[in-house]
């Protein structure tokens, strides 16, 4: 038992399981305190968040010297860390858009802005395979595209490409 928690000069196929076992019920408790956000919508800190996490935790298991009170010490700070950064960016806009970036208009008025595109290092194939997969086959169609901090593309269409609503005919639906 004190091979899986503690430090240990070398680590036998036993300790090497029980740890993956321990790093398993760790990642499980630990995503259950990480943040949701809506649709999945994740900023580059909340990558890095994960990235940190995944790496520090499964740190015991390539380094026996590495015990797991030091490992959940460590996970318990970056969690709070990035609950208080998130609570701080929930308060305070000017720190949001320095934490999370701010969205860059790709096309605007039917025009692509050459300049935001090399700026946020999109090319133009992948502009257009993300209209394509937000069904926007042609680039004519397209008023507005914002690249949004959590990496999605929103489209505003143009007025004659939005498809007809009831309430555009004065049709009266049924709630």
């Amino acid at each position: 038992m004190e091979s899986i928690i503690f430090s240990v000069e070398k680590l036998g196929t036993l300790g090497f399981v029980g740890r993956t076992l321990v790093v398993g019920l760790i990642l499980y408790i630990t995503s259950r305190f990480s943040p949701n956000r809506a649709g999945g919508q994740y900023t580059g800190y909340d990558f890095t968040y994960f990235w940190m996490m995944g790496g520090l935790i499964v740190s015991p298991l390539y380094d026996s010297k590495i015990d797991f009170i030091d490992t959940i010490t460590a996970s318990v700070t970056i969690i709070a860390m990035h609950y208080l950064i998130s609570y701080i960016a929930i308060k305070s806009r000017t720190f949001a858009r320095i934490v999370n970036g701010k969205a860059e208009v790709l096309i605007s008025r039917g025009i692509i802005k050459k300049k935001n595109m090399i700026k946020s290092l999109i090319p133009i194939e992948i502009l257009f395979s993300q209209l394509r997969e937000i069904n926007v086959p042609n680039i004519n169609e397209v008023e507005t595209a914002i690249l949004e901090t959590s990496g999605r593309i929103s489209v505003l269409k143009k007025a004659g490409y939005i498809p007809v609503t009831p309430a555009d005919l004065n049709i009266p639906t049924v709630v």
